[in-house]
């Protein structure tokens, strides 16, 4: 067939200049301008073979495949079976907002294994600094990149050595910090903290941490989760400290999620689909998040608890704006009160859109929560905020009023700057996360309930970032590396 379209397969389409078709072997072979699409992915090259039986997807001309924001390109790709497997030549992409080159890549079980690359996240054409490594394994569906043996270069200049650096990836996958935390918290007081991050598995990691505080003196600590495949995270934290002694959690969560998030389509779509990202969940129905969660001598919100434990059931995607949280646990706080609680809240924001950059969003949430001392406490809110796009800024302006105030919590750190007045809220964002203010004013007291800045400054490669808490009397100050 020339200059044809063809319908592959449900959901998948190919166009080129030709496109022929073999009954007998079950192969596609499509030249000249092709290009092949399913939903939310699409590619183009100059030549594609598809043969089912064999289970292989061939672009053998220049090629650039995207999902979204990711995309990859190369002078050729072969993938076989649905493990996965083949590889790409003179390979360049975007992955999780991160640059990669390199003259070849394997894949293997849904996953890139690159030797002798560079890695960096300025998407200018010479970047002013990246890393150079002999070896980087990318997990797309976890989201994660994983450099080894690297060197960091400012311009033509190498500045240090990295051993290891984890670059994205779930949260209980962390990673070594280029410059230390500086902070300054009304309990700890001025802080210096530093991690070291570590990597046996995609599923298996964490840091060490070396600290240092004027009120709680010097401390160390370790992190480590484990994920299992069936979306369960364990995380472990220890922490000692000269003057304040040992503090420590144990978080165990997970997510029931339908069955029809599970990839059935036919291949090559699966790997494809996983090649560059997850199966996003959000689009395939709802999910319920599980949780399980242990404290040993925290800090929350002031005041020193402990937790022993507290399971928490809540979905945020049940219905369309609306979540949900129930919990149930047993607390201390500060060694004098000891009681269980019991929560049940849930929340819906549903928005409408009065032009193409003006909406309006309403609010209704409700919080319920039962002590074993027998007292109570019920708080009924509504609001409703303007949210207004202006180029590079979004202005935000609100108000929001009790509908029902009843009862109160025996704990202090519950009653940490919660709303208890009709009060307006404000917010004033830069797209990029460069700077914002945001706050909510209680009409009652005649003050702010909170009111926070966030200042991020680009200096050069360099980024120095400041949040300031202004009624807490709260200040975090750090520096890194741009868009690491």
């Amino acid at each position: 067939m020339l200059c044809a379209s063809v319908s592959a397969q449900p959901g998948m389409s190919i166009e080129a200049d030709q496109i022929d078709f073999n009954a007998s072997s079950s192969s596609i072979l499509a030249s000249g301008n092709v290009s092949f699409s399913w939903p939310q992915a699409q590619g183009q090259t100059g030549r594609l073979l598809i043969d089912w039986p064999q289970e292989r997807f061939s672009l053998q001309d220049q090629f650039s495949y995207r999902q979204g924001e990711n995309f990859i390109s190369g002078t050729q790709m072969d993938l076989a079976g649905h493990a996965g497997t083949g590889d790409i030549g003179n390979f360049y992409g975007r992955i999780n907002k991160a640059f990669i080159r390199s003259k070849r890549v394997e894949i293997q079980d849904n996953s890139l294994h690159i030797k002798d690359a560079s890695f960096t996240t300025c998407d200018l054409p010479s970047p002013h600094y990246q890393l150079s490594a002999s070896d980087i394994t990318v997990y797309p569906v976890l989201g994660m990149i994983v450099i080894q043996n690297a060197v960091f270069w400012i311009q033509d200049w190498p500045v240090f050595y990295l051993p290891t650096y984890i670059y994205g990836g779930p949260a209980l996958l962390a990673s070594s910090q280029f410059i230390p935390d500086f902070l300054d918290d009304p309990v700890q007081g001025f802080t210096v903290r530093q991690r070291f991050g570590y990597f046996i598995s995609p599923r298996n990691a964490g840091h060490v941490e070396l600290s240092w505080t004027t009120r709680l003196g010097y401390g160390y600590g370790l992190t480590h989760g484990f994920r299992w495949r069936n979306l369960t995270d364990v995380e472990f934290e220890y922490k000692s400290f000269t003057v304040s002694g040992v503090q420590g959690h144990l978080d165990i969560r997970g997510k029931w999620l339908p069955r029809e998030l599970a990839p059935t389509e036919n291949f090559p779509a699966p790997v494809l689909g996983n090649l560059l990202t997850a199966f996003s969940e959000s689009q395939k129905g709802y999910h319920l998040q599980w949780q399980a969660l242990w404290r040993s001598r925290e800090i929350v919100n002031n005041q020193r608890i402990s937790v022993w434990p507290e399971i928490r059931l809540s979905s945020s995607s049940l219905l369309e704006g609306l979540s949900w949280l129930l919990a149930a646990g047993n607390f201390s706080e500060e060694g004098t009160l000891a009681t269980e609680r019991y929560r049940v809240e849930a929340e819906t924001t549903p928005q409408w859109p009065l032009t193409d950059t003006l909406t309006l969003q309403a609010n209704l949430s409700a919080h319920s929560s039962y002590y074993g001392s027998g007292a109570q406490w019920q708080r009924v809110f509504a609001g409703s905020d303007l949210i207004q796009g202006m180029g590079f800024l979004r202005l935000s302006l609100g108000y929001a009023w009790p509908l029902l105030l009843q009862g109160g919590s025996p704990f202090l750190f519950d009653n940490y700057q919660v709303q208890t007045s009709p009060e307006y809220r404000f917010s004033i964002k830069h797209v990029r996360g460069y700077y914002a203010l945001w706050g909510a004013y209680e009409t009652n007291f005649q003050r702010f309930r909170e009111l926070y800045l966030q200042l991020e400054q680009p200096l050069h490669e360099w980024r120095l970032s400041l949040n300031y808490d202004l009624v807490g009397k709260t200040l975090n100050l750090g520096f890194r590396l741009a868009d690491l």
